[in-house]
């Protein structure tokens, strides 16, 4: 897995160069508008399929994660607002 791709410049090319070498699965991920533009989609052409993926909204973020019966919602609002609504934080122990 490859984090925060669109910071590097010219990057479609060594990816490109990995998948051509190796046997493998390749995962980018990024978090602007510029890697989901149709420059990228063209360079990338053929060789990706795009994912999109949203944080848990709260009503999820609050289903999703077990909580101590004495947090009150504020409480659990603010673990939210402080670590967003990414389900990987449960497996990490975060929340």
């Amino acid at each position: 897995m490859i984090v925060e791709i669109q910071s590097v410049t010219g990057f479609e090319k060594a990816i490109e160069s990995l998948r051509l070498e190796y046997d493998v699965d390749i995962y980018l991920t990024g978090s602007n508008a510029h890697l989901l533009s149709t420059e990228l989609s063209t360079l990338l052409s053929g060789r990706y399929v795009e994912i999109k993926m949203l944080p848990l909204s709260f009503a999820e973020f609050l289903t999703f994660n077990e909580f101590d019966d004495a947090l009150s919602v504020q409480q659990k609002f603010r673990l939210y607002f402080r670590f967003g609504g990414m389900p990987i934080l449960k497996l990490s122990g975060v929340i």
